[in-house]
């Protein structure tokens, strides 16, 4: 079963919030990283 929109925008989200509370600031900018990956799946999920 593929990943719905639903989910990558939830998991996009999910990883901002993980961002706010990160320790350091590699951990701070992977999670931000995902987020956008997250984001941008949804949105080609979107268009197809």
């Amino acid at each position: 079963m593929y990943p719905s929109i639903h989910f990558f925008t939830r998991q996009a989200a999910r990883e901002r919030l993980a961002a706010t509370r990160a320790l350091t600031e590699t951990a701070r900018e992977r999670h931000l990283a995902l987020a956008e990956d997250y984001r941008l799946r949804a949105e080609a999920m979107r268009a197809a």
